[in-house]
């Protein structure tokens, strides 16, 4: 295994002619905004969890019924 491969770094395939890489970059300005819509998704349901626990504890808490009725209400106002 060489040096790069053990350190994690991947593998470049070269150009016909041998030299530079074959890939262009994988840093992409769309990569960029997906990576950063991910990660602020990711923040927002980390946020939920969270206001979640803190209800448990403070025994705040919903009726199951109730929980499934909003739910079916939010998931028929998607597919309209």
């Amino acid at each position: 295994m060489s040096a790069n491969r053990s350190r994690g770094f991947p593998m470049m395939a070269k150009t016909p002619d041998g030299h530079g890489s074959a890939g262009g970059s994988a840093r992409t300005p769309s990569t960029t905004d997906e990576t950063r819509d991910e990660a602020e998704r990711r923040q927002k349901i980390g946020a939920i969890l969270e206001q979640g626990e803190r209800d448990i504890a403070a025994d705040n808490g919903r009726d199951w019924e109730d929980v499934k009725r909003r739910m079916r209400e939010r998931l028929a106002a998607r597919t309209q």
